[in-house]
């Protein structure tokens, strides 16, 4: 849990993604930076676990430069924990950034998807964990849009697994 949430940080800060055609497509937005309080995103997880962030608050004016999600985790219809996590809203848009670690890249698509009906702009950023063994490539996936609230993410797939996917989202 404590990964997933660190993981949507480190996107939040380095691969958000694309929120209009005529904009660079080299260039990814960050979502969390146009965040509404009210807004909230529910993502089922492996074990019939459910996650849902919520903004809460934001500091000044309505774009302010912190955000303050509540993250309640579901187990079997019951929420089993809340807390309250605060995050810089950072720049609406930038280049992907290779994190910190040796033998990390980053690779950026852009896709068209559907939920619940309605057609997504997508950006998958894949980051890919190179060892010294190249047979022990690890990948990951963040699925984002500018067009779902809070980080934007659509879904996480670790080496081929969903390990987050969007449930549901809404506002109010």
């Amino acid at each position: 849990m404590k990964k997933m949430l660190f993981l949507a940080g480190m996107l939040l800060a380095a691969c958000p993604v694309l929120m209009a055609a005529d904009h660079n497509p080299d260039l990814i937005p960050n979502r969390l930076s146009f965040a509404k309080v009210g807004e909230w995103v529910s993502y089922s997880m492996p074990n019939d676990y459910t996650q849902k962030l919520t903004v809460v608050g934001r500091d000044g004016n309505p774009y302010g430069e912190q955000v303050t999600i509540k993250v309640e985790n579901i187990y079997d219809g019951e929420v089993v924990t809340t807390r309250e996590i605060t995050q810089d809203a950072g720049e609406p848009f930038s280049a992907p950034r290779v994190p910190y670690d040796q033998g990390v890249t980053i690779a950026l698509r852009q896709e068209a998807v559907a939920f619940k009906g309605a057609p997504l702009a997508v950006s998958v950023v894949e980051i890919f964990h190179y060892d010294e063994d190249p047979e022990a490539v690890t990948q990951e996936e963040y699925w984002i849009s500018s067009d779902i609230p809070v980080f934007g993410i659509l879904k996480k797939v670790e080496d081929g697994e969903v390990d987050w996917e969007l449930a549901d989202y809404g506002d109010k």
